[in-house]
């Protein structure tokens, strides 16, 4: 320092001092940085002049050539950079927005045909995962239940619950009063589960009919036996007021069972809790209740 201050003073040289000095390299680094700024806005210029065209297409179709940074694009031609964040995930689709939504369209309907039980939020998640492995964006919820809206492919609800509810004693003092039907699971010594419906009358506890079934009982199988078992007690007449009585369990609360039990002429009833509780039951019926299942298990056998 001293040196060169004794340098500029043989010279003849005014002295200046360090901070002025450092002052003045800052301020020309910013008008370097301002000097660069400006011509890299002249260069966008330059090239959307050559291009002419809107100035949000002029900004994406410069973004494509990856010369300059999506934001000076933006300043220079004074447009929002959202553009071209969703143009950049528009390419990702490499699909037309027309061409995408048509793809969902059938992704849910292959969705839909094999898993014909599935409802929106399920085939939602399924269809997202195929498009995750096919690099694709996911799929809103709310645009797949618009798509199956649409095509009827959206699941029923679930029938209304029945307007009486039995709360009461089962057993019944007569009989044809009462009713009650359920299902039960029977596992065979050779390891294979054997399912039994059954019609009871709670009076008397004979069994009126019942069915049998290795893969499970429906509906279907549950009307039919019901109108067996009207058919052995009352023939060919509706039943007098008989109440029916089950569980909760689909067959039962399924909107064709409960309208087909109720043309026979029985006046359907549901418990909410099992058919068979301990609290309401009168003596030993438990007991029998064991006998009737072990003397269906003989002859399934």
């Amino acid at each position: 320092m001293e040196s060169g201050a004794n340098k500029g003073i043989e010279n003849e040289e005014n002295l200046v001092p360090e901070s002025e000095v450092k002052k003045l390299e800052q301020r020309i680094n910013t008008l370097e940085r301002l000097l660069g700024r400006k011509t890299e806005e002249v260069e966008i210029l330059k090239e959307a002049v050559i291009l002419a065209h809107k100035k949000t297409d002029l900004a994406k179709a410069i973004s494509r050539n990856r010369r300059f940074p999506m934001t000076r694009i933006a300043e220079a031609l004074g447009v929002s950079r959202s553009i071209f964040y969703y143009e950049a995930s528009f390419r990702r689709t490499r699909k037309p927005v027309n061409e995408f939504k048509e793809y969902v369209k059938q992704t849910v309907f292959g969705v839909c045909e094999v898993r014909s039980t599935y409802g929106y939020p399920r085939v939602t998640a399924l269809v997202n995962r195929i498009n995750k492995n096919n690099g694709l964006p996911r799929v809103n919820h709310k645009r797949i239940y618009k798509i199956m809206k649409e095509n009827n492919l959206l699941l029923q609800r679930h029938a209304p619950r029945p307007k009486r509810t039995h709360e009461g004693k089962i057993i019944a003092l007569r009989s044809n009063i009462r009713w009650c039907s359920d299902i039960l699971g029977i596992r065979c010594w050779d390891g294979r589960l054997v399912w039994v419906a059954f019609v009871m009358d709670c009076h008397d506890r004979e069994i009126i009919n019942y069915v049998g079934s290795t893969v499970g009982i429906d509906g279907e199988m549950i009307r039919d036996m019901a109108f067996k078992a009207k058919e052995q007690r009352f023939g060919d007449s509706k039943a007098p007021s008989t109440q029916f009585l089950s569980d909760n369990g689909p067959q039962y609360t399924a909107l064709a069972t409960v309208n087909f039990i109720e043309s026979l002429g029985f006046e359907v009833c549901n418990k909410h809790t099992g058919l068979f509780s301990r609290k309401q039951r009168h003596g030993r019926g438990i007991c029998k209740d064991i006998q009737e299942g072990l003397r269906l298990c003989k002859q399934f056998r």
